[in-house]
């Protein structure tokens, strides 16, 4: 794993942690963006793993650290910024799929987007920029503008929600399958 920051479309810099391919890369990016809780265990240690098994099957993963753009700290206290940070966060994501878009080895049009919770509502929301999404638990939204706006085309996508989940309930993802049909 490497450490390194970019300049953000904002003007802020956007810290990210790479796992770059193990022996052979498929040309291929996966951005992993976390939820709420950050890059804080025991969330932490599941996301590196995801980022580490994909990058021994030849992916460059790339977390980026977008609560840091705006200097949020991880917890429940994310929520009552929503509504003034999410195009910031949004954006700090987006300058990450553009990254890895122009790293060495990868062909355009192959990133993929891989969210956990507010991190894979966000996902969605950019879903226009990735050729598949795969989102866990990822929450609507809906006074925030649902998803986003419909994406020109519509990526593969995989909506995983458990019926357990106390916080986020599972009517998001029947709202959110509906729309990714209608598209």
């Amino acid at each position: 794993m490497e450490r390194t920051t970019i300049t953000g479309s904002t003007g802020v810099a956007v810290p990210l942690e790479l796992h770059r391919p193990v022996r052979t890369a498929n040309g291929a990016a996966i951005i992993v963006v976390y939820g709420s809780d950050g890059m804080n265990d025991p969330w932490a240690a599941m996301i590196r793993d995801y980022a580490v098994a994909l990058a021994k099957k030849g992916f460059l993963a790339i977390i980026p650290d977008y609560l840091a753009t705006t200097g949020s700290r991880p917890g429940p206290e994310v929520f009552a910024e929503i509504p003034f940070k999410l195009p910031l966060w949004q954006a700090a994501i987006d300058d990450a799929i553009t990254h890895a878009s122009s790293a060495p080895g990868i062909t355009a049009g192959r990133i993929g987007l891989l969210g956990f919770s507010l991190g894979g509502h966000l996902s969605l929301r950019l879903r226009h920029r990735a050729k598949s999404v795969t989102a866990f638990f990822a929450p609507e939204f809906c006074e925030f503008g649902g998803i986003g706006a419909a994406a020109p085309h519509v990526p593969s996508a995989q909506l995983h929600h458990g019926t357990a989940d106390q916080l986020v309930p599972p009517s998001n993802s029947a709202n959110i399958e509906r729309q990714l049909k209608t598209e």
